[in-house]
C-alpha cells in the first residue's frame, strides 16, 4: 500500500504484549449524581505509579507544606483550547492501495488487481475506500465503503492513524475473521412515545463488551471509592461559541466571469464562437453552477448550463474546492474548458482574507460572429433612390381613407354607387371597396378593385399590338401618389370616374402636415345631388331612419304584442 505525501507510523519494534488498550472508567452515576472515581490502573491494566508508592512515602508527601504564592509576574497567557473536530476538520490522509479478486470461472486468468484509494479522516478517525471508475470495464466500481470507523480486531478496537503504513496489509471485513455480523448494536428504542437509550451489551461482531466481563466485586469497589471533586479553577478559559459551516457560510457565493469556445465546422466564414458564462461557487456545501447570459435573437440554447452540484476534479473522485479557482486558469468540466477572466468584489476580498492572491483580470475575446455583424462587409450594389426599410418601419399600418362616389351613369343601366378608396402609404398601393346598404338587393362582393399600384402616366408602346396585357414597371413613368387625391375633385382610376367627397380624421391630419397646400373640405351638397335614386349622404340616411314607423308588431302564432321603443 502506497500513500501520497508522508505517511504516519508508530515506529518499528516487537509487538506489545498488552491485550486491552482502553482507558479506565472515570465516571459513574449514583442516585442521579455524577461521581468521578480515581483510576487505579492505566492503559493495558498496568498499575499506576501512585498505587506502587509505600504508605510511608504517601504520609511524607502529605506532611510537606507547599509554597503557595498568590500571583506572579511571570504568568503566561492561557492559550485558547481548540477541539479536535475543529483543528482537524477537512484534514485527510490519502493512501493508494490495491486488492486482488480471485477469478474462478475463467481458465485464462487467475485474479484481477483492482486499485483503490483509502481516505483516513483525522477529525473522527473514520475511513472510506473508493475505487476509481474505469470506462467500459464491466465492473461495479466507485465507492466501496462509506465513511465509517473500521474494526481492527475482535476486541472491538478500531484502526487509528498510527496503525497505517506503506507496505502493510489492511484487512477490512474479510480474511480469516469468523465474524458473520459487523453492524453496530441497537442503542435507541421507543417505549410509549418516549425515546430510550439502552446500554449496549455486545460490540461489533456480537463480542461481549469489557464492562460485561467485570466481576460483581470489581463493580462494587468502583462504586465505594470517593472521587476528588474540585469546584472551578483559576485557569479556566473562555469558550468560544461554535458556529457550524452551513450557518456561517449561508448565502455566500463566489462569482467568476469566464468564457468557452465552441468550434464551428459547418461555416466557411467563422471558426469558433466565444460564449461568456458566469460560474457561481457556493461556500455552504462546495457546490458550483454555470449560467450563460441569454442574448435575444442569438439562435443559441442559452441559460442554465449546469445546475448546482459538486463538480469532479479528476479521476480519483476529488471535487473542486474554492482554493482551486483563480483568474486566468482553465476550469475543465465534463469535457468543456471554461477560462476564468475576472471576479466580483466579494470574491476578491474573500480570497485575499484567506491568503490567496488573485491574478490580474483578463478581457473576454470578441466573438468573431458578433464583430462581423457590427462591421458588415461592403456590398457593391447600386444605390436606391429611396430607403424602403425606413419607409416600412415608419409608415406601416398607415392608410389614407377617402369616401367617394363611383359615377357609372354613362353606361346602360348605370348608376352612382358609394365606395371607399384606401391608399396604403407603406407601398403606395390603392384598394377600392363598395359600400352596401342594408337590404340593397346586391350580392355581398364589396371588392371593386384589389390592392395594387395604379399607373398614372405610361410610356408610349414601341410595338403594337403587344402580347403582354400586364403593365411592367419599365412601361410606367409615374404612379399615383397622395397628392393626386383631393377631396372635392374627380379622379379617374382604371377608366372609372370617382368623386371624392370626404375623408377620415387621420387623412386630414396627414394632409395638413405633409401637403398643407391641398384643401380637404367635405362636399355635403354635392353628395346629395349625385344620388338620383333617393339615397343621399350619411346624414340624410340617418335622418330617414328617424321617420320610420314605431307601431307595435303582432305575432300571429302566439298572439303577443311586441313593442319597439321609439
Amino acid at each position: 500500500m502506497a500513500c501520497e505525501g508522508s505517511g504516519m507510523s508508530d515506529g518499528g519494534g516487537s509487538p506489545p504484549s498488552k491485550s486491552t488498550f482502553h482507558r479506565p472508567q472515570t465516571l459513574k452515576y449514583n442516585k442521579g449524581y455524577a461521581l468521578a472515581p480515581r483510576p487505579t490502573v492505566g492503559i493495558g491494566q498496568d498499575p499506576l505509579l501512585s498505587e506502587q508508592l509505600l504508605q510511608q512515602e504517601i504520609s511524607n508527601l502529605s506532611i510537606e507544606t507547599p509554597d503557595i504564592t498568590y500571583g506572579s509576574s511571570d504568568q503566561s497567557t492561557v492559550k485558547v483550547f481548540i477541539p479536535a473536530h475543529v483543528a482537524l476538520d477537512k484534514k485527510v490522509l490519502r493512501y493508494n492501495a490495491y486488492f486482488q479478486e480471485n477469478i474462478h470461472y475463467s481458465p485464462e486468468e487467475e485474479c484481477w488487481v483492482r486499485p483503490v484509494v483509502i481516505n483516513y479522516y483525522l477529525e473522527d478517525d473514520c475511513m472510506s475506500i473508493f475505487e476509481p471508475i474505469v470506462e467500459n470495464s464491466g465492473l461495479s466500481q466507485g465507492k466501496r465503503l462509506k465513511r465509517q470507523r473500521l474494526p481492527k480486531n475482535e476486541r472491538g478496537e478500531h484502526y487509528q492513524w498510527k496503525d497505517l503504513n506503506i507496505g502493510m496489509d489492511l484487512e477490512v471485513y474479510g480474511g480469516n475473521s469468523n465474524k458473520s455480523t459487523f453492524h453496530r448494536p441497537q442503542t435507541l428504542k421507543y417505549n410509549k412515545g418516549y425515546a430510550l437509550a439502552p446500554r449496549p451489551t455486545v460490540g461489533i461482531g456480537q463480542d461481549p463488551l469489557l464492562s460485561e466481563q467485570l466481576l460483581q466485586q470489581e463493580i462494587s469497589n468502583l462504586s465505594i471509592e470517593t472521587p476528588d471533586i474540585t469546584y472551578g479553577s483559576s485557569d479556566q478559559s473562555t469558550v468560544k461559541v461554535f458556529i457550524p459551516a452551513h450557518v456561517a457560510l449561508d448565502k455566500k457565493v463566489l462569482r467568476y466571469n469566464a468564457y468557452f469556445q465552441e468550434n464551428i465546422h459547418y461555416s466557411p466564414e467563422e471558426e469558433c464562437w466565444v460564449r461568456p458564462v458566469v460560474i457561481n461557487y457556493y461556500l455552504e456545501d462546495d457546490c458550483m453552477s454555470i449560467f450563460e447570459p441569454i442574448v435575444e435573437n442569438s439562435g443559441l440554447s442559452q441559460g442554465k448550463r449546469l445546475k448546482r452540484q459538486r463538480l469532479p476534479k479528476n479521476e480519483r473522485g476529488e471535487h473542486y474546492q474554492w482554493k482551486d479557482l483563480n483568474i486566468g486558469m482553465d476550469l475543465e468540466v465534463y469535457g468543456v474548458k471554461y477560462h476564468i477572466t475576472q471576479c466580483d468584489t466579494f470574491t476578491k476580498d474573500f480570497m485575499e482574507s484567506e491568503g490567496i492572491v488573485l491574478n490580474e483580470p483578463e478581457p473576454i475575446p470578441v466573438d468573431p460572429y458578433s464583430k462581423r455583424g457590427k462591421n458588415p462587409q461592403p456590398a457593391f450594389t447600386k444605390a436606391s433612390g429611396f430607403d424602403n426599410l425606413h419607409k416600412f418601419l415608419t409608415m406601416d399600418c398607415m392608410v389614407l381613407r377617402f369616401f367617394a362616389l363611383w359615377e357609372d351613369t354613362d353606361n346602360l343601366f348605370g348608376e352612382t354607387r358609394p365606395v371607399t378608396i384606401q391608399y396604403y402609404l407603406v407601398d403606395d398601393t390603392v384598394e377600392i371597396n363598395e359600400v352596401y346598404v342594408r337590404n340593397c338587393g346586391r350580392l355581398p362582393f364589396p371588392v371593386l378593385m384589389r390592392r395594387l399600384k395604379l399607373p398614372k402616366t405610361r410610356k408610349p408602346p414601341e410595338l403594337f399590338p403587344s402580347c403582354v396585357l400586364e403593365v411592367s414597371a419599365a412601361e410606367v413613368d409615374e404612379y399615383y401618389s397622395p397628392k393626386d387625391f383631393q377631396v372635392g375633385e374627380r379622379i379617374e382610376l382604371l377608366s372609372r370616374r370617382f368623386l371624392l367627397y370626404d375623408c377620415d380624421g387621420f387623412t386630414k391630419e396627414y394632409y395638413q402636415k405633409n401637403h398643407p397646400d391641398l384643401e380637404m373640405k367635405p362636399l355635403e351638397q354635392a353628395c346629395q345631388t349625385q344620388f338620383g335614386s333617393g339615397a343621399g349622404s350619411r346624414l340624410s340616411v340617418l335622418s330617414s331612419k328617424k321617420r320610420l314607423s314605431t307601431a307595435p308588431l303582432l305575432n300571429h302564432r302566439t298572439s303577443v304584442w311586441y313593442g319597439r321603443p321609439a
